[in-house]
């Protein structure tokens, strides 16, 4: 689909192709940078809710799989050599952790518990799964060379925490468990420092509410330098429901962080925000928030309101 320029005109490249030009030349003209396009007349379509990603179109219920289509898994919950493993068409009820060098695909499944890859050389690829970590104190799958696709994942405190090689494609992201009385702030999607990270074509939503003991949403997408730089990290067409958090997405730039002041090649590009149409915000306080524009790498671009598909303004 061709991008209008802030001119309106059509331009002939694609709008990947604009994007791989704009970020390999930092001298590319400032109003194409941390601003969304102006519609070309006329406005946009407003955008279907029906498409996006959720329960009935992930995951098993994608394939018309239930429960009692599957096996039992009786194989390990930690695996830390051999491989590469494949695990399809089975119900999982242990906790599955990568270690080493472990490649590991699973296909097909109902988890009921979490999975961590906790080495930096080792690897998972989901597909077609329903993860349900149900009550956890961390995410539902973390943390790095994370590959997702076509998945229903809830559970844990936030349902994906991705670091480093992080691909989420097509999946709903959703139902976090916070306690009834603790402080614990739940996401949808949350890096707290790294990059080479791609979110496409999901349904990210911080669906839980606030606690009254000082737990509950924080946003629907996290971009927090808590822990080290953040680059590369790049969302489209992805669906951002309206949240009781905070913001529905916060893009990384917090200078009182110590990884905060410099976030670099923040892609957000044609996502559509849902909103509380009494306030007008996709979060308690605002919509799209900590986005540098300044930074010649980021760019924001594209991104529609879900009920009239008009342009998101960048930190409000």
């Amino acid at each position: 689909m061709d991008v209008p320029r802030h001119t309106g005109r059509r331009l002939a490249e694609t709008e990947d192709q604009l994007i791989t030009r704009m970020l390999g030349h930092p001298t590319f003209p400032a109003p194409l940078r941390g601003l969304w396009y102006s519609p070309a007349l006329p406005g946009p379509p407003v955008p279907q809710p029906s498409r996006f990603r959720d329960a009935t179109n992930t995951g098993l219920a994608r394939l018309g799989i239930t429960e009692t289509d599957l096996a039992e898994y009786t194989g390990p919950g930690g695996y830390d050599r051999g491989g590469p493993y494949l695990i399809e068409d089975q119900v999982i009820g242990v906790d599955i952790r990568l270690y080493n060098s472990v490649q590991m695909t699973i296909r097909r499944c109902k988890i009921l518990a979490h999975i961590d890859v906790d080495s930096v050389d080792a690897a998972l690829t989901l597909e077609d799964s329903h993860v349900d970590a149900g009550p956890w104190s961390n995410a539902a799958i973390g943390f790095q060379n994370l590959t997702i696709l076509r998945c229903n994942v809830q559970g844990g405190i936030t349902a994906v925490n991705g670091s480093y090689n992080v691909v989420v494609q097509d999946s709903y992201l959703h139902g976090q468990v916070i306690s009834a009385a603790g402080s614990d702030h739940a996401g949808g999607f949350l890096c707290s420092g790294g990059g080479n990270i791609e979110l496409r074509g999901s349904t990210i939503w911080c669906s839980v509410q606030d606690n009254g003991h000082g737990g509950g949403p924080s946003n629907n997408l996290n971009l927090f330098g808590d822990l080290g730089p953040l680059r590369n990290i790049r969302v489209k067409g992805c669906y951002f429901p309206a949240t009781a958090g905070g913001y529905s997405v916060s893009l990384g730039h917090n200078p009182g962080k110590p990884y905060g002041d410099n976030p670099a090649g923040i892609v957000f590009v044609d996502n559509v925000l849902g909103r509380d149409l009494q306030t007008g915000r996709g979060g308690a306080y605002g919509t799209v928030t900590s986005f540098l524009a300044s930074e010649p790498s980021n760019l924001y671009a594209g991104n529609v309101w879900a009920d009239n598909g008009q342009p998101v303004p960048v930190n409000t």
